[in-house]
């Protein structure tokens, strides 16, 4: 609870200093109550098999201003194309 609430703390901040801000992640545990408080926010979630949380095609419906990457690489080159 304590990381999600730093995270949140950083892009209020960052949403106060910046026009377009995006959040990279791999824990769709902290990232989607993020993006459901943040919805001018975007948010990339790194795949990571191993936490054994998953963000599924449902899920990304809800949530419109989340995506899903397949690596890390992946999310921050993809980074230029957010809207």
């Amino acid at each position: 609870m304590r990381a999600l609430l730093s995270k949140a703390d950083a892009i209020a901040e960052l949403r106060r200093r910046y026009q377009g801000v995006t959040h990279v992640d791999d824990n769709p545990a902290d990232v989607l109550p993020l993006a459901k408080l943040f919805p001018d926010v975007q948010f990339v979630i790194i795949q990571d098999l191993t936490s054994g949380v998953l963000f599924s095609r449902i899920e990304m419906r809800q949530y419109p201003n989340v995506r899903r990457v397949a690596t890390f690489q992946a999310g921050i080159t993809n980074l230029c194309e957010t809207p």
